[in-house]
């Protein structure tokens, strides 16, 4: 109306004025577009409508013309200050009375009075009761507010729909409104504005619901998930609670697996249940024995007590518990189920109109919900796998009448049988038991399950919940001092559930000790007596002692590598070495090897070798005690670090030497020979002479004679030396002695010729003669003769 007057207005008449508004239909429309009357008087806050209503219309002076009235239809807009168009106001311009508005030949009931002529009605005090008339079923389009119905401020909602109107009209009878267009204030003054609430409902703003919950996920078998379920009343721009008060009659949550056995969705009633209530995998919590919270929803009774959210109490705020059961997961990554769910409440109008207030049809899992749904945004949670698990021990046990276990055994040539003990306990929960054990491989002793030694393979794979696989079996171990037997099994075992595996390892080590190592050492001379040897220091007897060296040991071998020999004799009983001690290693020679060299012998291996002791003296009566000691070292050890040792001893008597007197005989020889040169036509000289092979020439040493060429007399006559330069005619005819050459040398026999008298001794001489001729050709020749000596009777 400002536009159209061109100046600002000042509505302080009261000439016209609209006194009562009687709601009838709010006009709707179905899918197809067609107009549908309802009775049901709501509309929702700050939308336009249609309303067909009856209306008051009071004439406070006694007559004005073209009578028209001016509806807002956007929020927060006064008819009095906006322009005058379509989209800001609507017009209710009432009809003169007998006017045909649809052309159907009837006058229409919707109508005023006509004073004027033309196409708007008019308003004459005098004509009317009480001085109003009622537009009957007049329709226009207003908008839902519920603000200020006294105008007075501050804001006072009261759920009613707030008619807010201004009427113009005209002070001068003419013909100058149209149907279409109405009528305007003459001047700034001549309307009337005003506001009051009509008897049709707002409808509140749909409260928004969200949701929380204590934690995300939990472990399987199961979990207990707390939600927080918060109902807020609408809000202004300014974050204030706004629009009429509504009831919050019923809350429920509705859930959706991925698990294919209970898929869903399940609803379930969060205000009216009062016990345990489990559909699918998913258990609300009701009652106090299960969730006793002081705000839990199951503690609301909305159905008969509903909660009523205001704008001083704008908030609902509750809590619920679920338990989801949950043991067959996913058998594929990823392994764990989830669950999803939303809250969704109905609210009604708290005049009891049976208005419902937002939407509570909606359906998260379809959509996000948008504004006047009356869901929250789906939470997802999640049962998460639990892993399988297994312990594995495995231990090492004796053969003992009375078993022990062991964490060494000694070390022994043979080996030492002992027996394996293997456990594969299910500590896995009962939701993923009965393991099914696959697969048991040891480090040293590989597939145990297919092991036909023990019992590893015909024990059960399947392990139950808190039970245990156990199998045995038995291996000899050998090992030398500080080795150490060391194995480990690994188990795999898989989940009856969600296909998944647990491994684990146990472990055996076994040292191996050292045994001592122990050799032994035997003495043994090969005769018992020997002759004494009394007073003659620089006679010796000679003893073959046999040493037999063993290694006694169990376990390890011996390197023996010295031999010493001491005599001694006994003061008591106290063993009194006498001399030094004799290294006799080398002349210990086994089999071509020198003991310096080392022997090495195994456990209950022996050697020996052969030992001449030539140092023995003694009178008769006498013992010859020698000890000797032999030294090893076991492979435990290197030389020197711990050896071994071996001591034996011997014993040779000393037997008499009978009294004897010996006389023994010395003589000499002279030996003359008479050599012949035979030849006929050389002459020759003596070239060689030997007894015995001994050069009589040389006057050589015979062995057990001497040889002297000294010439001599034999029966009277003298013979010279034997020389090799006299010569020796051939044979002369008729001078026979010509070619004959004489001559002597002395022979001394040894006393004996060199033998013990024990009897007769006869000895055979050759004496052998060569002469060389004058061409420097020989010939020799000999004869022998037979020396003897007698013992004396």
């Amino acid at each position: 109306m400002k536009d159209i007057i061109g100046e600002a207005l000042n509505c302080t008449a009261n000439d016209v004025e609209i006194t009562k508004v009687d709601p009838k239909f709010i006009v709707l429309h179905d899918e197809e577009g067609n107009e549908v009357l309802s009775s049901e008087l709501t509309c929702t806050l700050g939308d336009p409508f249609i309303l067909v209503a009856d209306i008051d219309v009071r004439a406070n002076a006694a007559e004005r013309w073209d009578t028209t009235f001016y509806i807002p239809v956007e929020e927060g807009q006064d008819p009095d200050v906006i322009s005058q168009v379509d989209e800001a106001c609507s017009r209710l311009i009432p009809i003169p009375d007998g006017t045909d508005t649809n052309g159907d030949g009837v006058g229409e009931a919707y109508v005023a009075q006509q004073l004027d002529g033309d196409a708007c009605g008019d308003i004459a005090k005098a004509d009317l009761t009480n001085d109003e008339y009622t537009l009957v079923d007049a329709r226009f389009t207003m908008i839902c507010e519920d603000e200020d119905p006294d105008g007075d401020g501050p804001l006072t909602p009261d759920g009613m729909a707030d008619f807010n109107y201004c009427a113009a009209w005209d002070n001068i009878e003419r013909d100058n409104c149209s149907a279409a267009d109405g009528q305007v204030p003459n001047n700034k003054s001549k309307c009337k504005c005003d506001n009051f609430p009509i008897d049709v409902f707002v409808e509140p703003k749909p409260a928004t619901v969200t949701k929380t919950v204590d934690k995300m996920s939990a472990e399987e078998p199961f979990g207990l998930f707390t939600y927080t379920v918060t109902i807020e009343k609408a809000k202004d721009e300014n974050g204030n609670p706004t629009g009429a008060d509504i009831n919050i009659t019923d809350i429920q949550d509705t859930y959706k697996s991925s698990d294919t056995a209970y898929p869903g969705p399940y609803t379930f009633d969060l205000d009216d249940t009062d016990s345990d209530y489990q559909q699918g995998n998913v258990t609300l919590l009701g009652g106090a024995s299960s969730y006793d919270a002081a705000n839990a929803c199951w503690k609301l009774d909305l159905s008969n007590t509903p909660v009523t959210l205001t704008n001083s109490s704008p908030t609902l705020v509750c809590t619920f518990r679920v338990r989801i059961d949950d043991v067959n997961l996913r058998d594929v990554d990823p392994w764990d189920e989830d669950y999803y769910d939303f809250v969704s409440f109905s609210a009604t109008d708290t005049e009891n109109r049976g208005i419902n207030v937002g939407n509570d049809a909606c359906d998260s899992f379809a959509s996000d919900p948008v504004a006047g749904d009356n869901c929250s945004t789906v939470v997802g949670v999640k049962i998460t796998n639990d892993l399988p698990f297994i312990e594995v021990s495995k231990s090492i046990w004796s053969l003992d009448a009375t078993p022990v276990e062991l964490t060494s055994i000694p070390e022994t040539l043979t080996g030492t049988k002992v027996e394996f003990r293997i456990e594969v306990k299910n500590t896995s929960g009962a939701h993923d038991s009965p393991l099914t054990l696959e697969s048991l491989d040891d480090t040293v002793f590989d597939n145990l399950l297919t092991r036909a030694e023990g019992n590893c393979d015909t024990m059960s794979t399947s392990i139950a919940f808190n039970s245990s696989f156990t199998c045995s079996f038995t291996e000899v171990l050998t090992g030398n001092a500080g080795d150490q037997h060391y194995n480990k099994v690994i188990a795999v075992a898989r989940d009856s559930t969600e296909n998944q595996t647990a491994t684990d390892f146990g472990e055996a080590t076994l040292l191996f000790t050292d045994v001592d190592a122990m050799i032994g050492l035997t003495k043994t001379p090969d005769v018992d007596e020997v002759l004494e040897t009394a007073d003659n220091t620089s006679v010796y007897r000679t003893v073959n002692y046999t040493f037999e060296f063993t290694n006694t040991s169990s376990a390890d071998n011996v390197t023996f590598f010295k031999l010493t020999d001491q005599e001694y004799e006994m003061d008591g009983g106290t063993k009194v070495y006498i001399g030094s001690l004799a290294d006799i290693t080398d002349d210990c020679v086994v089999d071509g090897t020198p003991l310096s060299n080392g022997i090495e012998l195994a456990p209950g291996a022996s050697a020996s070798c052969v030992v001449a002791i030539t140092d023995i003296q003694g009178y008769a009566g006498d013992t010859y005690r020698n000890e000797a000691v032999i030294y090893g070292y076991d492979d435990d050890h290197a030389p020197g670090e711990d050896d071994l040792d071996a001591m034996a001893i011997a014993a040779v008597g000393f037997t008499p030497a009978d009294p004897s007197t010996q006389m023994d005989m010395a003589t000499s020889s002279l030996i003359v020979v008479e050599i012949a040169n035979t030849s006929t036509v050389r002459n020759a000289h003596l070239s060689a002479l030997t007894l015995d092979g001994a050069s009589v020439l040389a006057e050589a040493d015979g062995g057990n004679f001497s040889l002297f060429n000294t010439g001599g007399t034999y029966g009277g006559e003298t013979y010279p030396v034997c020389d090799t330069t006299t010569e020796i005619s051939h044979i002369v005819i008729g001078s026979p002695g010509a070619n004959k050459y004489s001559c002597a040398f002395t022979v001394e026999w040894d006393p004996g010729l060199g033998f013990p008298l024990i009897d007769v001794n006869a000895t055979n001489f050759n004496i052998f003669v060569q002469l060389t001729d004058t061409a420097d050709n020989t010939s020799d020749d000999f004869v022998q003769i037979t020396v003897t000596t007698n013992k004396n009777p």
